[in-house]
């Protein structure tokens, strides 16, 4: 993720990230981004996941194969699951957002599933005019 954070601030971008935790409740892996300009949003009542249309996850989403196999891979390589959060049914998601309007919006199919940053700036910057 510092990669693409490193691209999205070159492209004169800035990375929110909203969660419903506080802060000393960040997962560690956002920690360790450097905090040149990533905001950083409580949201503990959910407000911006309904906003976005984030929804609640199935069971399937939240520990099925595809979830348990990418925990698996992250956990050989030494990524260590975190504090279980406010709500653990809460998928995530990621926006482009400009002008107060969602241009690119990317909503996990499964917990496991991240989406590539970059390649939705590139494709939001392909169609922008």
């Amino acid at each position: 993720m510092v990669e693409q954070q490193d691209w999205i601030e070159k492209n004169g971008w800035q990375l929110v990230i909203v969660q419903r935790e506080d802060d000393d409740a960040l997962p560690a892996f956002l920690r360790k981004l450097p905090r040149r300009n990533v905001h950083h949003l409580n949201d503990p009542n959910g407000d911006l996941y309904t906003a976005f249309r984030l929804k609640k996850g199935s069971l399937i989403q939240l520990i099925g194969l595809r979830v348990l196999w990418r925990g698996t891979m992250l956990f050989l390589q030494g990524v260590r699951p975190g504090k279980v959060g406010k709500d653990v049914r809460q998928m995530p998601g990621a926006f482009i957002v400009s002008d107060g309007t969602i241009r690119s919006a990317y909503r996990s199919k499964h917990a496991g599933d991240h989406p590539d940053l970059k390649a939705m700036a590139e494709n939001y910057q392909k169609y922008a005019c």
